[in-house]
């Protein structure tokens, strides 16, 4: 269970937001952030996580939609994985966006292909640009595809 919880935490941490701000960049972004996962409905905490990774804009009217891939890894419980998921960022003013996103993960323990959990699911967020770097807390829910249960990932990504 804490497996999926981190896989779902995973998931919507790592791919989370670049800026919407800079509707002229086309380029790939680095993304870099913290993740905690904890099991729904009890809270408790599963695992904490760092994640790098990239994503691209691709700008629209009035959405940015900004698809990612990260590689999430946890010291404390030995996992690591990849996180895949598109965000969809609508810019309110200068300094702020609002994002929701959808992220699917892969998490497992070492080298161990086969005890490998997958979960998928929402999230809700906002991003601040600052210039040339954008910040962006966001909250997901991921549900365990191949195990049952929720995990709760609250998730800090730094886009630049």
């Amino acid at each position: 269970m804490k497996r999926i919880i981190a896989s779902i935490w995973i998931v919507f941490g790592l791919t989370n937001n670049a800026s919407a701000q800079d509707t002229t960049n086309s380029g790939l972004m680095s993304n870099i952030g913290v993740v905690e996962v904890a099991s729904l409905p009890s809270s408790q905490h599963i695992g904490f996580y760092l994640y790098a990774g990239i994503s691209k804009q691709i700008n629209t009217n009035n959405i940015t939609f900004i698809p990612s891939l990260s590689l999430e890894l946890s010291p404390e419980i030995k996992c690591w994985g990849l996180v895949a998921s598109i965000t969809a960022d609508v810019q309110v003013s200068d300094l702020l966006g609002i994002d929701a996103q959808i992220m699917l993960v892969h998490d497992q323990p070492a080298w161990h292909f086969d005890q490998a959990t997958f979960s998928a699911g929402p999230g809700i967020g906002f991003s601040l640009y600052l210039g040339s770097i954008t910040i962006s807390p966001n909250l997901s829910a991921l549900y365990g595809l191949n195990s049952s249960g929720w995990v709760l990932v609250p998730a800090c990504n730094i886009s630049f």
